[in-house]
């Protein structure tokens, strides 16, 4: 009776610090998912019913009444940093330096989780910014890769028909398709060889190989994240006018024969030292397998070249191009904007020669410029490994940071301009700083027409050297390495 109530009270109030200790140590013990991972009897649900205390059962004299205020049941996180700001909400006695450290740590994971930002407040961005920058326009990139992937899967399924189309009937056939399948196998090595340019795992792979090309400088350690730029793949020059030889000859190769087989149909044969049947079955079939896969080939080719390989023009001669304020250029107005492009030819020369000299070439720093200026670079690879946030984040600060380094002389580099106006490289002096590559990246919208870009995050590789030469750790302070 009245005795009891006192008794009951205090059971009560001792059950609640049993139940707060409880949530606590349960919370602590999932790493902050406790309202995704908790068992159902080890909490009170959200009307307070239930046993308040698994391991410490109610007395049979007091009854189970509702607690005048129930804790509500904490909404599911939507990722890591939201488990911390549940756990501050369901547990109020947790103040002083445990609720300064749950403050930091949501910080720490919305900053984590936060991994694109606009580049600026008024939604236009100025002609600086722009001077030297890689724009990524994101979405139609994406719908650049289903697109390359149906052609590839065509170009592909069309090369597997044309082998079972094959025969030996008699010399001419055999001839036939054996030169027909050469002609065939190069043309697919040929696509191949672009469109291996679109998967990234090669890239990823080797980048996550390399190590970052630091040293010292003027008695201070410099650190260059270049290895995502080592990473990436180089052509000579002159490959976009190899690929239309190869194309333009094979092309007319088909017309010819079209013309040839065209003419045995009309009955003009008299002069064609040809089999009788050249324009019956096998052979006209063969021509049409091969003529509509050249024909997925140069539409694929076509599509590659224009979306990947563009540095745009200034505009007016003098400012970079700019979505927001210029109109598009004359030669993409029919289908719109590419899916990436340098904003300079400035911005493009020096990345080819950042990645020359950090490759390993042979040679001096005067033939590693002179190749740099005939190589050609792959931009898909850059723009396609970016769409993930996280590689974003540290291509930036590799385009960003990273020095002009010659991995041949072990030292950071600067360039020279003589008085001819020939453009040289030459080791760092002392005093001097080692020159970043202040290259941007971004993200364009094409439908909101905005820029973003990724926040700059880097961590070093997990490879290292087991040794390296000795000048790339000298002390002298007339050299940099």
């Amino acid at each position: 009776g009245g005795a009891s109530a006192p008794l009951v009270e205090e059971f009560r109030t001792l059950s609640e610090e049993v139940r707060e200790l409880r949530r606590e140590w349960w919370c602590a013990a999932c790493d902050r998912r406790c309202s995704e991972a908790r068992p159902a009897d080890a909490l009170p649900d959200a009307t307070g019913q239930g046993s308040l205390v698994p391991f410490l059962p109610l007395p049979s004299f007091v009854e189970r009444q509702p607690t005048a205020e129930a804790l509500p049941e904490p909404a599911p996180p939507r990722h890591r940093g939201a488990a911390t700001v549940a756990l501050a909400a369901i547990t109020p006695r947790s103040g002083g330096a445990a609720s300064i450290m749950g403050s930091s740590a949501t910080a720490e994971s919305a900053r984590s989780v936060r991994r694109v930002r606009h580049v600026t407040t008024s939604g236009e961005l100025d002609g600086p910014y722009l001077n030297r920058a890689f724009v990524v326009n994101f979405r139609r990139l994406m719908e650049l890769q289903k697109l390359f992937a149906v052609l590839h899967e065509l170009i592909r399924s069309t090369a597997i028909a044309a082998l079972t189309l094959v025969a030996a009937s008699n010399k001419f056939q055999l001839a036939y398709s054996v030169v027909f399948v050469a002609i065939l196998m190069l043309l697919y090595a040929f696509h191949a060889a672009h469109y291996d340019t679109m998967d990234v795992g090669d890239y990823r792979h080797i980048s996550n190989l390399l190590e970052d090309d630091d040293g010292e400088c003027n008695g201070r350690r410099i650190q260059n994240p270049n290895r995502f730029l080592k990473a990436l793949a180089l052509s000579r020059r002159g490959r976009r006018r190899r690929a239309t030889t190869i194309i333009v000859g094979f092309a007319a190769s088909c017309v010819l024969m079209w013309v040839v087989v065209t003419m045995m149909w009309l009955g003009n044969d008299s002069l064609l030292p040809l089999p009788e049947d050249f324009a019956i079955d096998f052979y006209p079939t063969l021509l049409l397998v091969g003529t509509l896969m050249l024909g997925f080939i140069i539409v694929f080719d076509w599509i590659y070249w224009r979306e990947t390989q563009c540095v745009m023009p200034m505009h007016d001669g003098r400012a970079p191009y700019n979505p927001q304020r210029h109109p598009v250029p004359r030669r993409y107005l029919w289908f719109g904007l590419p899916s990436m492009w340098f904003t300079s030819q400035e911005a493009y020369d020096d990345l080819r020669l950042w990645i020359t000299c950090a490759q390993k070439r042979k040679g001096s720093t005067d033939v590693c410029q002179q190749r740099a200026l005939k190589s050609k670079i792959f931009p898909e690879e850059m723009a396609i490994f970016a769409l993930d946030t996280e590689a974003g984040c540290q291509l930036r600060n590799s385009l960003l940071r990273s020095k002009l380094y010659g991995v041949n002389s072990g030292k950071f580099l600067v360039q020279t301009r003589s008085g001819n106006g020939v453009a040289g490289l030459r080791s760092i002096g002392k005093g001097e700083n080692p020159v970043e590559l202040q290259v941007h990246l971004l993200f364009f919208d094409n439908q909101t027409c905005e820029y973003m870009e990724p926040e700059e995050g880097y961590h070093s590789g997990q490879v290292h050297l087991l040794q390296r030469q000795a000048s790339m750790l000298s002390s002298r302070p007339e050299d940099c390495a």
